[in-house]
């Protein structure tokens, strides 16, 4: 069945980071996995090179050209989103907050899975709606500013992709919550906190795909090059269980984003699997992440940890 959310065939979801989980009924949570790729990868194991040391997350390439010359020079704060859904029932609100000792201004950016820029209807508080894939941000010291992503019109379709901040001043933080509604019923809430890109990430695993207890992860590439993505299961010991490397992240081109559930990845409806999974991006350079479990209709948020053990490569 295919989903809304992420746009890719598989059994149901909805992609969060970073707060509590939200029970969706069964009904609804049928279909309700999207993504942006196909889910054809190859089981087998396949042996790479050594990463490099991490580097220093590189800046959205896309975000930067869409606020031009002057403000990238200037721009000096990013909050990554690896997860935005607008349509079909669904918006996106942003919320900010600034705990720095001056104002953070800047561009709240959207981009969609292709990597082009993702249009949407964008409101703040005061003021009217405008329709583009940029917003403007200005929250001052101790202030706040609420964002809502919604469709350009009421009948368009589900749209997936990403979105990033960039701008100076302040100490920014936020978090985009999906809210989905079927007529004038909430049926969905969910939320995922902004975050840096890293050249590496660990996620614990506890998936049991015959009891419909599974991980899902989305990645954008934030940076100006292709990127290639090596995804290691590590067992509870330290060892290897295996390595492999997804057809849609090797290579994914500057701003493009997908998604998918572990147990598609693998091709295995019998995936059971504790342990973790580590994302290794191999020459270093810098991605974005978000990661959640599917139990039984409970969506349930997984912070996605920076870095990796020293063994793993």
């Amino acid at each position: 069945m295919r989903s809304n959310l992420f746009r890719t065939a598989c059994r149901s979801g909805i992609f969060v980071l970073g707060l509590a989980a939200v029970a969706v009924p069964a009904a609804q949570a049928q279909g309700r996995f999207a993504g942006s790729f196909k889910a054809t990868l190859s089981p087998a194991p396949i042996s790479m090179q050594p990463a490099a040391t991490p580097g220093p997350p590189a800046m959205p390439a896309l975000t930067m050209a869409l606020l031009g010359p002057a403000a990238q020079g200037a721009a000096t704060t990013t909050n990554l989103f690896a997860q935005v859904a607008i349509g079909g029932g669904y918006t996106t609100v942003f919320s900010f907050v600034n705990t720095g000792a001056d104002t953070t201004t800047g561009n709240l950016v959207l981009t969609s899975d292709a990597g082009a820029p993702l249009r949407a209807s964008l409101s703040t508080t005061g003021a009217p709606a405008t329709v583009g894939s940029t917003f403007a941000i200005s929250v001052p010291t101790g202030g706040s500013q609420v964002i809502t992503a919604g469709p350009v019109n009421a009948s368009d379709p589900t749209t997936t992709g990403w979105a990033a901040v960039v701008g100076s001043g302040g100490t920014l933080g936020g978090v985009a919550t999906f809210q989905f509604v079927v007529g004038s019923a909430l049926q969905t809430i969910v939320g995922v906190l902004s975050g840096n890109a890293v050249s590496a990430a660990t996620v614990p695993l506890n998936d049991n795909h015959t009891q419909n207890r599974d991980t899902g992860y989305a990645v954008a590439n934030t940076g100006t090059t292709n990127i290639n993505v090596k995804v290691v299961l590590v067992n509870p010991d330290g060892s290897v269980l295996l390595s492999d490397n997804p057809p849609f992240l090797n290579p994914l081109a500057p701003g493009k984003h997908g998604a998918i559930f572990v147990w598609q990845e693998l091709n295995n409806a019998n995936f059971q699997f504790q342990g973790s999974m580590v994302l290794i991006e191999q020459a270093s350079q810098s991605f974005s992440v978000v990661a959640l479990v599917l139990n039984n209709g409970l969506f349930t948020a997984i912070p996605v940890i920076p870095g990796k053990p020293p063994g793993i490569n």
